[in-house]
């Protein structure tokens, strides 16, 4: 199971310096001030990807020295506790994933060089067949692997060995940088839901500073003096909004703690009729 930490940290290292082979030729070829390069270089391939090859580098090194010395020192773990403050770096690169997705698929297909790089990088024996944007997603998967690694390591530790205190520990380190960098992924899909939605409500003002979506999708009006209505629910932080089909009307202002009374509702999958 160590042996597994330190070999999946090998074959990751190789990923990052895949992509940073593709950052280096675009640098060489593509000038920062060209027209094209003005949207290339916004990629976080070239901020925050060498941060990630400097920092899990010297992670294999460390886990090489540790698997060479296990008999006389049979300790992995502790590397990842020492270190699992730069952890941290990953929530940045999750934050601006999306976006460099988004730009290295435009730039693909609107700039020839950078697609011939792209394609030139692709072809080499260390890519392995895969395309670029595959290895991109790699820093994303990276934090629940090693979460996956370190809990199995666990499972051959006797509670008196010498690594078991330091592989609970990283897993706690591992598991609150995976939540941080998930937390940022939410809150960016629920704004880009917000946006969405408020362009269905306009005029209605739907965003407001310190609002923010809580949970929005359909629901059924169901009185006894009308034919069922499908309406579109929103809830947010300081209201709740029923939506319909043309006509957009707010409905009456919920007090906060109905509002919470809606929500807890709602989360628990009790019926909003």
């Amino acid at each position: 199971a160590a042996q597994e930490i330190m070999s999946s940290e090998r074959n990751y290292v190789d990923v990052l310096k895949i992509l940073d082979e593709f950052r280096r030729r675009i640098e060489k070829k593509i000038s920062k001030t060209s027209e094209e390069g003005a949207r290339i270089y916004q990629m976080n391939l070239f901020t925050i990807l060498p941060q990630l090859l400097m920092l899990n580098s010297m992670l294999l090194e460390e886990f090489e020295k540790r698997i060479g010395n296990w008999f006389t020192q049979p300790k992995i773990a502790d590397v990842l506790v020492k270190k699992g403050g730069f952890l941290r770096i990953y929530s940045t690169y999750m934050d601006t994933f999306e976006n460099t997705g988004s730009i290295f698929e435009e730039c693909v297909k609107k700039h020839n060089r950078f697609a011939k790089i792209v394609k030139d990088v692709e072809k080499l024996p260390m890519c392995q067949a895969l395309g670029l944007d595959m290895h991109l997603l790699a820093p994303v998967q990276r934090l629940p692997r090693y979460k996956l690694l370190l809990e199995t390591y666990l499972k051959y530790q006797e509670e008196t060995g010498e690594d078991f205190e330091d592989t609970k520990k990283a897993i706690l380190i591992v598991s609150s940088a995976t939540k941080d960098s998930n937390k940022g992924l939410h809150e960016r899909e629920m704004m880009e839901k917000m946006k969405k939605l408020q362009k269905r409500c306009e005029p209605f003002e739907l965003m407001k500073a310190g609002r923010h979506l809580l949970r929005e999708g359909e629901m059924m009006n169901v009185t006894n003096w009308e034919v069922p209505q499908p309406y579109h629910a929103i809830l947010v932080t300081d209201s709740f909004f029923l939506a319909g089909h043309k006509v957009i009307r707010r409905s009456e202002m919920f007090s906060n703690s109905i509002s919470r009374t809606l929500l807890g509702a709602w989360r628990s999958g009790t019926a909003l009729n």
